[in-house]
């Protein structure tokens, strides 16, 4: 008999494994009944925990949201929200824009050499958003 060990990840605990495990055996009765499903449910017993009420979590030193001009990190997860406190629709207008194109060249375009993705058009602009515009509350993003 074919088995599926289902193992969850490190943040997850009795109640979320049980429900997620319930829809693995589910999903699977439905697709393949003759595969057992093993549980292998770690995270109560060898898992992290946080004790002493975080006291091993570190205390920030400084706002990350308040500073000069540096260029905000491209890799900081939170220079898009950045980009949207300043301008709360540019990821909308983003979208707008490559739909628009979309209908001028012709209907649903799929793939189109040398078009950027609307996406790739946010990352763009929050990588080259500055603190100062963030905290300044304003300024052209264009």
């Amino acid at each position: 008999m074919t088995s599926v060990v289902f193992v969850h990840g490190t943040g997850v605990r009795a109640k979320s494994y049980e429900k997620s495990l319930a829809r693995v055996v589910s999903g699977l009765g439905r697709v393949r009944a003759d595969i057992r499903v093993v549980r292998c449910f770690w995270g109560e017993e060898h898992g992290a925990s946080l004790g002493l009420d975080g006291a091993s979590i570190p205390v920030r030193s400084k706002n990350r949201g308040a500073g000069g001009d540096e260029v905000l990190d491209e890799d900081d997860p939170l220079a898009v929200w950045a980009l949207l406190e300043v301008d709360p629709l540019a990821e909308l207008r983003e979208f707008a824009e490559a739909a628009k194109a979309r209908r001028g060249g012709g209907g649903r375009a799929g793939f189109a050499p040398g078009r950027q993705d609307p996406w790739q058009a946010v990352a763009d602009t929050a990588r080259g958003l500055s603190l100062a515009a963030v905290t300044d509350g304003g300024g052209s993003l264009d």
